[in-house]
């Protein structure tokens, strides 16, 4: 069964079907290793993409253009997706935007290194870039390795 959920934008809803988005994210974000360390810190390694990143956007959009019929919709949604993190700093970037994951992953291997001391996260994210932070709301993308 295909799970469907809803893109609100501009006063139109838009329908998008997340099976595909969830089978290709975790097709790019293979193979993942997870290990402990003697303090007790996590760490996840995220190996590059097995597809293609070109193969994997094409196929995505491919996807869309069907849920997605009008071309107004599709710029829509082109323009506000980012599939993927910029390959390069551009300018208003942060460090911690060129280390957040796009819609279907990390361009690059990953490697993340959590704490935990109560209810308080400790993380740091490593690419080509590294963002450390401490925080009692770590993003979903963190989270998930909890």
């Amino acid at each position: 069964m295909r799970a469907r959920s809803a893109i609100k934008r501009g006063g139109g809803t838009l329908p998008l079907s997340l099976d595909f988005a969830r089978a290709e994210s975790q097709l790019a974000a293979e193979p993942v290793t997870r290990e402990v360390d003697p303090s007790g810190q996590r760490i996840v390694q995220i190996a590059d993409l097995m597809v293609p990143q070109k193969k994997l956007a094409d196929r995505f959009w491919t996807e869309v253009g069907a849920i997605a019929t009008t071309a107004e919709q599709q710029a829509a949604l082109r323009g506000w997706l980012r599939l993927f993190p910029p390959p390069d700093p551009q300018l208003g970037s942060s460090v911690a935007d060129l280390c957040r994951p796009g819609f279907l992953g990390w361009r690059n291997a990953v490697v993340i290194k959590i704490r935990t001391e109560g209810r308080w996260v400790e993380y740091r994210i490593q690419n080509q870039w590294t963002h450390s932070e401490r925080t009692l709301n770590p993003p979903a993308y963190v989270r998930r390795f909890l």
